[in-house]
């Protein structure tokens, strides 16, 4: 058995700012001083286990999963709206030679709908609608999916 964890943690508070353009737009005049920076978690990790087992042959088994935490970001520097923390699951199970790999995934293993990002912009010059209007994006989860993959080494 293979284990591996890494983790960062990110002190991310601003200690100086000009008045964020969004922040004016939908507070009035802001500071962001003392405010986390934006879609930048304070928190992140990842963890995982392989096992792998000789079986006939050149052949080995492997079974890998893997799992990744990113901590609550927020979308701009007024700290007001915010992605919430996910954590996602993967598993792989497969098959390996010198020559030739197979492997069978899930990935989302667990299903989690959190989305993945998000932030705002705007149609700064008013060419798509009124000069300084926002817009808000978000970047939906990934679905759960699995699959067959297969390589040769030539």
């Amino acid at each position: 058995v293979t284990v591996g964890f890494s983790a960062s943690h990110a002190a991310t508070d601003i200690t100086k700012a000009l008045t964020e353009s969004t922040a004016v737009r939908l507070l009035g005049p802001t500071a962001a001083k003392g405010k986390q920076y934006p879609l930048v978690p304070k928190l992140s990790a990842a963890a995982w286990a392989q096992y792998e087992r000789p079986m006939a042959g050149e052949r080995t088994g492997f079974v890998r999963l893997d799992s990744t935490y990113i901590g609550k970001r927020f979308d701009n520097s007024t700290n007001r709206a915010w992605i919430p923390a996910r954590v996602r699951g993967d598993v792989r199970v497969g098959l390996r030679t010198d020559k030739w790999d197979v492997t069978a995934y899930v990935d989302n293993l667990f299903d989690d709908d959190t989305i993945r990002s998000g932030f705002t912009q705007g149609d700064f010059f008013g060419l798509f609608s009124s000069p300084g209007s926002r817009s808000w994006v978000v970047i939906p989860p990934d679905p759960v999916r699995g699959g067959l993959r297969a390589s040769y080494r030539f």
